[in-house]
């Protein structure tokens, strides 16, 4: 059975429930292996890079983009991976969160984008951190 096929009943691939579980090394391996789908979703829409921003790593998130992985991506809530590695509070440290918004930017996510509740990715920022928002704003006004 090719990889692209395999999926749990919520559609949920091994590529994205290893990326959700923070499986480094499950996910370079499923990267390279033909016929997984980089950028598949599951029921919800939810996708590999999705959760690799939401777990806050980093090189989870540029080997996906290497592979093929959608930045722009959404929920079916409307959120992106920049949404997410915002939203974490997965992620404890304010210059990990910078690093990841700054691979996430620079590969094209954007910083307008609005999630259900009319929400950009600046305001449902956990991190109190001034450095953190200030470069969100400054990436949003450069839009």
């Amino acid at each position: 059975m090719p990889p692209s096929s395999l999926q749990d009943a919520y559609s949920q691939t091994p590529l994205v429930l290893a990326a959700e579980g923070n499986h480094i090394q499950c996910i370079r391996y499923l990267c390279t292996l033909d016929g997984v789908n980089i950028r598949s979703q599951d029921l919800f829409h939810r996708s590999a890079i999705h959760w690799a921003a939401h777990n806050g790593n980093l090189d989870a998130v540029c080997d996906l983009f290497s592979a093929g992985a959608d930045v722009s991506a959404t929920t079916t809530s409307g959120e992106t991976a920049l949404h997410w590695a915002c939203s974490s509070t997965r992620i404890s440290q304010s210059a990990t969160r910078r690093l990841l918004l700054e691979a996430l930017i620079a590969r094209g996510a954007s910083t307008s984008q609005l999630n259900y509740l009319q929400q950009r990715p600046v305001d449902v920022l956990v991190d109190d951190d001034t450095d953190v928002i200030a470069f969100l704003l400054a990436a949003q006004e450069q839009v």
